[in-house]
């Protein structure tokens, strides 16, 4: 809006919401954007809360909504009458490319998954899993979290088992910062693997 102050004739009036990555926070949000009168919504960011919003609040009302960072297919499939967009690619492309990276860059044949247990976190594990085995590659361990656990001490020690390749983690910051001191405190010294993260 700022950017399109004194360039157009059109006064551009903006509203923020924090969806705080609740689906139901988001769509209280969602809410109370569409009861002030805006036609069109930036987000949400999160795949498992865009999905809620869209289905819950945007189409029912016919309000566009515009992620930026919603990447899990379901997005693509959302029976949303053209009101549902994005400008990030869908993980259907994302989870490829990055097998293809663990394969060519690392020349891995075994995989270890961490994922959030979510819609974004199990589409695009389940998208880097199918390109992997397309390379030939083997996912010895699949181990989902839940967001904002005390500790992923287990879940890094089952996805370490068999002492995969690679280590492939699909998660947000809020987690991400727990799971990786906890596998740079506890982990690190014994398991030289190499980890790869998504967007």
């Amino acid at each position: 809006a700022h950017e399109l102050e004194g360039e157009t004739e059109f006064t551009v009036e903006t509203e923020t919401g924090d969806t705080q990555t609740n689906p139901q926070t988001g769509i209280s949000e969602a809410n109370g954007l569409v009861n002030a009168g805006l036609p069109a919504v930036v987000g949400p960011a999160a795949s498992n809360v865009n999905l809620q919003v869209a289905q819950q609040v945007y189409i029912p009302n016919r309000i566009v909504g515009i992620s930026p960072s919603s990447t899990a297919p379901a997005v693509t499939d959302l029976d949303d009458d053209d009101y549902i967009y994005r400008t990030c690619p869908s993980d259907a492309l994302q989870g490829p490319v990055l097998a293809d990276l663990a394969v060519d860059r690392f020349e891995a044949s075994t995989v270890g998954t961490l994922y959030l247990n979510d819609n974004y976190g199990q589409a695009l594990e389940e998208e880097f899993v199918a390109g992997f085995e397309e390379n030939d590659g083997q996912a010895v361990n699949r181990v989902s979290f839940e967001p904002e656990q005390a500790s992923y001490s287990s879940q890094i020690s089952e996805a370490l088992n068999d002492n995969p390749d690679v280590l492939m983690v699909v998660g947000f910051p809020q987690s991400g910062i727990t799971l990786f001191r906890d596998f740079y405190n506890e982990y690190a010294s014994d398991y030289d693997v190499p980890i790869l993260v998504t967007d």
